[in-house]
């Protein structure tokens, strides 16, 4: 596809690649900071990505639904590559960025609407050695985490309403924060840190009214080289957090899980060992989602390796994923009821990357064909939980900015290519055949092994992308499973088939008026159009006639009771399977009893 826009020396060039497999958005781009990408799913189910291209140069791209871009711009102000990005209940994105002016720091926060214009601005005022850390979305509002690093270590948590007005801030001496959690009742629970050279890491949790009123602080304590990075909120009102920690600040740290309730106590604590002896553990880019009916997933990267990793209710692995190296996943979003979304890049070379979203599976895998097992091994550290003191300090003052965008134009030829089972019939009856296809596959590789499986269909495999005639017999819902082989990998897709009852006939009724079978009309399983259904006697004459499929016979003719005996029916009509009609002329009996 040829570029549509050039702009600046660190924004060169711009493309959409046609998606393959789950990858539903792909953008060729040119920048100098890698790992700076981040995402932001609304509850519309469109989403937000972000991307640092360079100096000073932030990019917001749009995409609907389905991963088609809508519109993207680049913010015109000098903005460093520490952002952070979420979407809020309205469906408007907020993003913070660092704004530097000289030795001085500010962090500027800005609300922009799904159609990109911008709603407010806002900026902290400048301190020195300010430095980002958190968004997060609250139920009115946000609230924002950053610290000061130039000199003794203040921690701030700023809350905001949705104008962007300024509600509360609270100083935390000696502490810098990660992301926070808004449990229901207002309360919050903010992730905080020590950084003292030569101590050993206890990551504390703070626990804070509505209002910004300290509750309490704990810490918790699971080994010497220890950090935890992300915190989430659970359906069951307890808070889960995932990080790193090790017995032994020499070996390569195992990856840490923690379960608290409202009140700080441990529900459960588990360390796990990554199999292959990666450094996998030094990272900073820990995302931790919860899918409902699919567990607790948490993803991780470190520049070289990339895995996601799926637990149950109680912590316990259940199965995951190693990426290839070279996508460097740093986001993961949940989207819709069920799925998630992840963002990475693949290194093309002189500062191109492939920037591309992912909408992962239902076991949380990444493409077809791109994808190993992971097999963990897991065990169970008690912890201790301390509490600490924590000190408030001065406040920060908000004021109000502006902002202007710079709209990069891309080629929006992006489409879906996931591969789909096509069935000839989305309904048949027994005794009736299917014929079954898979679409939007490469056939021409001579690698790739199809496996189907079609439960209660004869025959009940496949081994073709275009399988022969597929019969059923009995009625009800059957699933059809198709398993493509490339290699060592497997990529499942399910469909299904109905496989209807059929048609009903009563061979008799009786219309005494007692409001059970008192009418005599059939039962059929497909809507019907040109509809004519008729009676006769034993004698041929027309005792009843209807182009109604709703009415049906009370065993009268010309307002006159007709006897008990035994009558001839005829139905002409055409029935409206989904895929094709089929005229039917249909013949039986009925007997009237009194």
């Amino acid at each position: 596809m040829k570029n549509r826009l050039y702009f600046l020396p660190f924004l060169l060039f711009a493309q959409l690649n046609q998606a393959q497999n789950h990858t539903i958005s792909s953008i060729k781009i040119h920048k100098m900071s890698p790992n700076s990408m981040q995402l932001a799913a609304s509850a519309f189910q469109d989403f937000y990505a972000m991307v640092h291209t360079g100096v000073d140069s932030l990019v917001l791209f749009h995409f609907d639904q389905a991963g088609n871009l809508e519109w993207s711009n680049r913010i015109d102000r000098a903005l460093q590559n520490s952002f952070d990005l979420i979407a809020l209940e309205d469906g408007a994105v907020l993003f913070a960025a660092l704004d530097f002016e000289g030795n001085t720091s500010s962090i500027f926060i800005s609300k922009i609407n799904k159609n990109g214009a911008l709603l407010w601005a806002r900026r902290l005022d400048h301190i020195n050695g300010l430095e980002l850390d958190n968004l997060t979305a609250m139920e009115d509002g946000f609230l924002l985490s950053c610290h000061v690093s130039i000199g003794p270590t203040i921690g701030f948590l700023v809350r905001f309403d949705g104008a962007g007005n300024l509600l509360w801030d609270k100083g935390f001496a000696g502490l810098s924060f990660g992301n926070a959690v808004e449990r229901p009742g207002g309360n919050i629970f903010a992730l905080a840190f020590t950084n003292t050279v030569g101590t050993t890491h206890r990551p504390k949790i703070l626990k804070l009214r509505a209002d910004g009123a300290l509750l309490w602080a704990k810490a918790y304590d699971a080994g010497h080289n220890l950090d935890l990075f992300t915190i989430l909120g659970t359906p069951d009102n307890a808070i889960v957090c995932a990080g790193r920690a090790s017995d032994d600040p020499f070996i390569y740290p195992d990856y840490w899980l923690l379960k608290i309730d409202e009140e700080g106590a441990v529900i459960w604590t588990n360390k796990y060992a990554y199999p292959d002896n990666s450094n996998l553990g030094y990272t900073y880019f820990y995302k931790l989602r919860f899918v409902p009916k699919g567990g607790l997933y948490l993803q991780f990267t470190n520049g070289s390796s990339n895995a996601l990793l799926c637990f149950g209710n109680e912590g316990q692995f259940q199965h995951g994923w190693q990426y290839p190296q070279s996508h460097n996943l740093t986001d993961l979003e949940n989207i819709g009821s069920g799925d998630l979304l992840n963002i990475g890049e693949t290194f093309l070379g002189n500062l191109d990357y492939w920037l591309s979203i992912f909408r992962l599976d239902s076991l949380g895998r990444l493409d077809a064909c791109c994808i190993d097992s992971v097999f963990l091994v897991g065990n169970t550290q008690p912890t201790t939980v301390n509490i600490i003191q924590v000190v408030q300090v001065s406040g920060v003052q908000v004021f109000q900015e502006t902002l202007s965008f710079v709209p990069v134009y891309y080629s929006v030829d992006i489409s879906c290519d996931l591969p789909i089972i096509q069935a000839s019939d989305a309904i048949i009856c027994p005794g009736e055949c299917v014929n079954f296809q898979a679409l939007a596959l490469n056939v021409e590789n001579s690698d790739i092994e199809f496996i189907w499986d079609f439960v209660g269909g004869s025959p009940e495999h496949g081994t073709t992308d275009m399988p022969g005639p597929v019969c059923y017999s009995i009625p009800g819902h059957y699933p059809v499973v198709l398993n493509i082989k490339e290699g060592d990998c497997l990529f499942e897709i399910m469909d299904s088939l109905e496989v209807c009852s059929p048609d009903f006939f009563p061979t008799a009724f009786t219309p005494n008026g007692d409001g059970a079978n008192d009418t005599f009309k059939p039962l059929l399983y497909f809507p019907s159009t040109a509809y004519h259904f008729s009676i006769y006697n034993r004698w041929g004459q027309k005792v009843f006639e209807t182009t109604d499929n709703n009415a049906g016979w009370n065993g009268t003719h010309l307002n006159q009771n007709q006897a008990s005996d035994v009558y001839v029916w005829t139905l002409d009509c055409l029935e409206m399977r989904p895929n094709h009609p089929q005229q039917k002329h249909l013949k039986g009996e009925v007997t009237l009893i009194r």
